[in-house]
């Protein structure tokens, strides 16, 4: 199985797409498409073939309406799903979990990236990673994770992200975890206002000036409808690429999709158009 690390991917002249793939019953974004692992497996090698280097796979839907699960039923419902596609997908494989417990279990199984909406501020989370060598997603949020959704009024919502960064880079530099493992998420959806967020899309050359690759999660989500005034998720495809092309063009970096072929495409466009 031919597939480049992470760090290959980065040094590439390219913008990297991280396919979804939800493997959960109530997901805002596409119900429980793809909760039957037979189903998630299939649809993850179909985004691998519309050009996603990385899957992102979850287990727990960040869902407003959703219920928390336990990090063993997390894990219940991902390992039938992350263990064939270990040996089998020629690409990265993303664990979505904020639960120390679970990403002890992914790392060990041999995925390539966490991706914490908690941004590892749980030492148990910078436990369960720290002696290995996956990449880290760290994702901005101020609230407590119980209360993600809950939106902070920020004086510089940019200035606030930006500063958040460097102090996880620094608490988990503390921990001897390289600063080369580290991805950046603001956040996108979670506790900032529809406003901060216009802002900081406006503003995102001020994050991707960061001496670290910035990861960009905006994909059907609520902010996309409101912009563009389309309610149903699932038919948001339009904005999702036109938000994915300006973060682009701000020197975002990986970007978490749903609409890999749609992505792929217009990245493909915009870079023969660039040269």
């Amino acid at each position: 199985m031919n597939k480049l690390t992470l760090q290959q991917l980065l040094i590439k002249d390219a913008p990297i797409i991280m396919g979804i793939l939800n493997a959960t019953p109530n997901s805002f974004s596409d119900g429980g498409d793809f909760f039957d692992p037979t189903i998630a497996i299939k649809h993850a090698h179909q985004m691998v073939q519309e050009g996603a280097t990385i899957i992102d796979i979850g287990a727990e839907s960040s869902n407003p309406k959703a219920s928390p699960i336990t990090a063993e039923e997390e894990i219940a419902r991902l390992i039938p799903v992350v263990k064939p596609l270990i040996h089998d997908l020629p690409a990265l494989i993303s664990i979505d979990t904020y639960h120390p417990e679970t990403m002890k279990v992914m790392v060990e199984l041999g995925v390539d990236i966490i991706n914490d909406i908690n941004g590892f501020r749980n030492p148990k989370s910078i436990d369960a990673v720290k002696n290995s060598n996956v990449s880290l997603v760290v994702m901005h949020l101020d609230n407590p994770i119980e209360n993600m959704h809950t939106e902070t009024k920020h004086d510089d919502i940019t200035h606030s992200i930006g500063q958040f960064f460097l102090d996880q880079v620094e608490h988990l530099s503390d921990h001897n975890i390289h600063p080369d493992r580290i991805l950046l998420d603001p956040g996108f959806g979670f506790g900032k206002t529809t406003e901060e967020q216009i802002e900081l899309l406006q503003q995102l050359e001020r994050l991707t000036a960061l001496p670290y690759p910035i990861f960009i999660g905006l994909s059907r989500k609520r902010l996309i409808g409101h912009l563009t005034h389309v309610d149903v998720a699932k038919e948001r495809t339009i904005g999702n690429v036109a938000s994915a092309l300006w973060c682009l063009q701000k020197g975002a970096k990986i970007f978490r999709v749903h609409d890999v072929k749609a992505t792929h495409e217009a990245f493909q466009l915009w870079q023969q158009l660039s040269i």
